[in-house]
């Protein structure tokens, strides 16, 4: 009852705009409505003004509906040669049909031949009722298909954007755990560097002297925690270090940490104050890394790293 009510309201809307096609479908929706209300009169009130409309307008979806819609009111009303006339006419426009409408102007055609009594033509409305049938089955199901293979790839597409920002924020926390330690290392080189100045104006026993200068020279680099840093970067690309292991064995235990920093990179000078080593040192250990990667003098080391 609420379906015919609302059906009832778009109908008068879509007569007080004109327009063409929604007018069509509210009074072919409306009659439907009458009809499962069991309201024959009505039904074929608009069952005839959608035929009159349709003609008016000459167009051929429109009729085709039309011609379904009456073939249905004279079904209701037992009239079957009537109604199998315009289901008739129905059939012959049946490529225009859409969604269920072939399949349910199949069923009415059966209904009316089987009315008559013509039996071998309504076996032959219902054998095509039944191909309609299956073939939009058929139809549901490759569209059901297209659909799951549709969501696993938006599944798959969230999959990746979450790990990519996974992988991200893994990555600023690491580049920030970093910088952190190179600004660390920096006051820590200062500090040692005014030490060995103070060392220097207080004559100190050479061996004592010798001792404190070596203990200083490596003070920076001692406070940085590799294993924590190691860590971190493993949980932001888990597969780097096998990957460059796997391809490229001949890599020392230096080399190999000097790639994850420029996999993150990081310049020659801000590696140097790390490793507390000079930035030449440090550039003849990029120099032996391209040599044993093989790398022609036109790729770029840390490219490639990325790549990994």
């Amino acid at each position: 009852m609420l379906a015919y009510t609302l059906f009832s309201e778009a109908y008068e809307i879509a007569k007080e705009l004109g327009d063409f096609r929604l007018r069509m479908t509210t009074i072919g929706d409306l009659c439907e409505a009458s009809r499962m209300l069991h309201r024959t009169e009505e039904q074929g009130k608009l069952a005839h003004e959608l035929m009159d409309y349709a003609l008016e307008q000459k167009n051929e979806v429109a009729q085709l509906r039309a011609y379904f819609a009456m073939g249905k009111y004279f079904n209701e009303i037992k009239d079957y040669d009537q109604a199998i006339a315009y289901l008739d006419k129905a059939t012959k426009l049946i490529v225009l049909a859409q969604g269920d409408e072939e399949f349910c102007i199949y069923e009415s055609a059966s209904a009316a031949y089987q009315g008559k009594g013509l039996y071998e033509q309504a076996l032959d409305y219902k054998k095509r009722e039944l191909e309609s049938h299956r073939n939009i089955n058929d139809k549901r199901f490759e569209g059901l298909k297209l659909y799951e293979v549709k969501l696993r790839e938006m599944r798959e597409q969230h999959a990746k954007e979450m790990h990519d920002f996974r992988v991200g924020q893994l990555e600023r926390d690491i580049s920030a755990s970093t910088l952190q330690l190179i600004a660390q290392t920096e006051l820590l080189t200062e500090l040692r560097n005014d030490l060995l100045k103070f060392v220097r104006k207080f004559p100190m026993p050479d061996g004592a002297a010798k001792e404190l200068r070596e203990r200083l020279k490596t003070l920076p680099c001692k406070s940085v925690d590799w294993e924590r840093f190691d860590t971190q970067f493993k949980a932001a690309h888990p597969e780097f270090t096998k990957r460059l292991v796997d391809q490229h064995s001949t890599l020392s235990h230096t080399e190999l940490r000097i790639c994850t920093l420029l996999r993150m990179n990081l310049r020659s000078a801000e590696i140097a104050r790390l490793f507390c080593l000079s930035e030449r040192t440090v550039e003849d250990h990029r120099a032996n890394i391209r040599k044993k990667l093989k790398m022609k003098r036109s790729e770029d080391l840390i490219t490639y790293l990325t790549t990994l």
